[in-house]
């Protein structure tokens, strides 16, 4: 099952080829203290940050396709005629199996 993003790109910038490790921290401290800079902020991302990125640049690099073209036009095509069906038990099974592959991206 394919998870679908809808974040803004925009607000997102490509991350350096290496991230700094916490244990980097002090290193990076002293020398920004020497360079006169007041402090250095780090960030830990976790593996399903990592693997969700990943999976990202892939897929807007044309490496990777989870999404299922065909199934996101006929909703669409559904949603514009006003007949998708939104009964409450297909919306269970939706949200059962999103919620299913967003346990996944974390295990």
């Amino acid at each position: 099952m394919a998870v679908v993003s809808t974040f803004d790109r925009s607000l997102v910038s490509t991350p350096p080829a290496r991230l700094p490790k916490a244990s980097d921290a002090p290193a990076q401290a002293a020398k920004a203290a020497e360079a006169g800079v007041a402090r250095v902020d780090t960030v830990d991302l976790s593996p399903a940050a990592i693997a969700a990125s990943q999976a990202q640049r892939e897929i807007d690099l044309g490496l990777r396709s989870d999404i299922r073209v065909d199934k996101v036009a006929a909703a669409r095509a559904a949603i514009a005629r006003g007949a998708y069906d939104t009964d409450d038990r297909r919306l269970d099974i939706v949200a059962d199996r999103l919620l299913s592959a967003i346990s996944q991206l974390k295990d």
